[in-house]
């Protein structure tokens, strides 16, 4: 990596994991998150990367900003995801003091162990099949919706917003 420019090895770590290089892709993301934000969405990260490697791949890239860091679970905390995912809803809930029903948070991963991690912590999945899994792979694990990819934004918000935004009224 040495001496390569950042742009360069995103696109060779998109193209790795099947993911064609698109200038717009980060542009997507970045509409994603800030039409969630706008929607009063708590947003966060769970992953298995520790929490200062997540950190710096999210702004390296400028998508922390409509992201709480602080709320998430890193693969400093646990081997498990089940656990990040109970962990950052325990730190939402404190943040905000007010429970946050299991039916309405949302974990939107691309592959079957953020299907199943979200599931075994009792929340809703959201598969997008952006990496090596396959829309039956995140399907067939049991995904809540799935979508091909991020293209279209206002598809994402709607799902994602549809699901929290049901979900929340039922409680």
């Amino acid at each position: 990596m040495a001496g390569r420019t950042e742009h360069a090895i995103a696109a060779d770590t998109l193209r790795l994991n099947g993911v064609a290089p698109d200038p717009e892709l980060l542009a997507r993301f970045h509409a994603a998150l800030e039409a969630l934000h706008r929607l009063g969405a708590v947003q966060t990260v769970v992953t298995g990367n520790i929490r200062e490697l997540a950190a710096a791949k999210l702004a390296a890239f400028g998508l922390e900003a409509r992201l709480d860091l602080s709320l998430g679970g890193y693969g400093d905390h646990s081997p498990d995801r089940a656990d990040l995912v109970r962990l950052a809803v325990a730190r939402a809930t404190q943040r905000h003091g007010a429970g946050f029903a299991p039916s309405a948070v949302v974990v939107v991963g691309d592959t079957p162990h953020d299907v199943r991690g979200a599931h075994d912590a009792g929340v809703r999945a959201v598969g997008v099949a952006t990496g090596r899994s396959s829309r039956a792979d995140l399907a067939a694990a049991g995904a809540d919706g799935v979508l091909d990819d991020l293209r279209d934004t206002a598809a994402v918000v709607r799902l994602l917003a549809g699901v929290t935004a049901a979900d929340a009224r039922r409680h």
